[in-house]
């Protein structure tokens, strides 16, 4: 982060010491926020980061790794908010990454790698809007998280990271706030048979599906 700010003093309006600047504070701020347990100093950071990628977007507005980095930033700053139960500005930060994932996402509509990370911004705003007690506006976000989850399946069902991504959306539908009762059957059986899948690989994230497979058989 000292480095970048020596470039930034150089340069000012070279928008690759802006990334740099930018890097530097988010990387501060995951230490602040897992390192320290610190997240208002992670905030801080984040905002930081943010700001900094914002200026280099403006400089390359069709650079699809600077606002991939801004949206990132952004979900770092929501997790921020999220320690604290501070639901309403870790939507707002959510919502900021779920609107520069989706431009990514229309610009570019073939790359998997940015329709997973749709996902997770479309899973983590339904989250959030359900904890502001806005379910209306939660159930559309949760439903194309869970379309997307099962494209992505569909396309590659040995991918760890999808399969488990997908069980933990189909957690989310089956939660009261969610829960259809037309499907719920199908998607408690696919959520036991992905965990079968990776207790059988032997992945260690099978434990973060446990509780969810144990409300399921109780």
């Amino acid at each position: 982060a000292a480095a970048a700010q020596r470039l930034v003093a150089i340069a000012p309006d070279d928008p690759d010491y802006m990334m740099e600047m930018g890097w530097g504070a988010q990387n501060l701020g995951v230490v602040q926020l897992n390192g320290f347990a610190d997240p208002a100093a992670a905030q801080r950071s984040f905002e930081t980061a943010t700001r900094w990628f914002a200026r280099a977007a403006a400089t390359r507005p069709a650079d699809g790794v600077i606002r991939r980095e801004q949206a990132n930033a952004y979900g770092w700053l929501a997790d921020s908010f999220y320690l604290r139960e501070l639901w309403r500005p870790s939507l707002a930060a959510r919502l900021q990454q779920y609107r520069i994932t989706e431009r990514l996402y229309l610009d570019d509509p073939d790359n998997v790698e940015t329709a997973y990370r749709l996902a997770i911004a479309e899973r983590s705003v339904a989250r959030l809007s359900a904890l502001v007690g806005n379910r209306a506006a939660a159930r559309p976000f949760l439903a194309r998280a869970y379309r997307r989850s099962q494209a992505l399946t569909l396309r590659d069902p040995r991918n760890s990271e999808w399969l488990i991504f997908k069980a933990k959306v189909e957690c989310d539908i089956l939660h009261p706030a969610f829960r259809p009762s037309a499907t719920g059957l199908d998607i408690e059986r696919s959520v036991i048979s992905i965990h079968s899948i990776l207790m059988a690989q032997r992945d260690p994230r099978s434990a973060e599906l446990r509780e969810c497979v144990e409300r399921i058989n109780s």
